[in-house]
């Protein structure tokens, strides 16, 4: 049994141009009929099987093409991105070591300067202890050798700040029985005959 279809309906239901349509029909391998000055192509039900199996094979060789060629590219992006990341990877590593070596040296200048610094601290320390004791002399001649602390404070010439640190110094040397020290009318007195440098530095 045949049917008929119009030239654009068997152009697009077999994915060719209607140009392709009219030329096969002109060549005579396409079967045709006019209707009423209409032209009408002419499909055995036999042929319509086979065509639509040759469309449907090709639209699967198109598609399997597609997806490989798809994959293809896939793959070649993803080997790029690959040999980029080795190149990148290689690049970090060396920037690492250049940055640990700088590091490195960085340490060392700091150990040092430590070091340097720590040596005229304790220059400056011992120097600062030769001043205090140079300074820790009474400022006017006193008969008696035994003083309250406000009285050395004054003698000493010590500062209203640091003399609650000294007080505190002074009662501590005191329970811990320093001999330069005792107590009286319920006061501690200080032997200024000796050395008392230690109460102030």
């Amino acid at each position: 049994m045949s049917k008929l279809i119009k030239p654009a309906q068997y152009a697009k239901k077999y994915n060719i141009s209607r140009q392709a349509v009219y030329a096969k029909v002109k060549r005579g391998t396409l079967q045709s009929k006019e209707v009423e000055g209409q032209l009408f192509i002419v499909l055995n039900a036999s042929e319509d099987g086979v065509e639509n199996s040759k469309v449907e094979m090709t639209n699967v060789s198109r598609k399997t093409v597609d997806i490989e060629q798809h994959y293809s590219r896939l793959l070649q992006s993803k080997d790029e991105t690959i040999i980029t990341l080795q190149a990148r990877i290689e690049d970090l590593k060396e920037s690492n070591e250049q940055m640990a070596g700088t590091l490195r040296g960085e340490v060392e200048l700091l150990k040092e300067a430590f070091y340097e610094m720590k040596h005229l601290y304790r220059a400056k320390l011992e120097s600062k202890k030769e001043a205090i004791a140079i300074e820790a002399k009474p400022k006017e001649i006193v008969v008696q050798d035994w003083v309250s602390i406000k009285k050395f404070f004054t003698l000493f010439d010590i500062k209203e700040k640091k003399q609650k640190k000294i007080k505190e110094r002074i009662k501590k040397a005191y329970l811990g029985g320093d001999n330069r020290l005792k107590m009286s009318n319920d006061k501690i007195k200080i032997d200024i005959g000796r050395d008392c440098t230690s109460f102030i530095s």
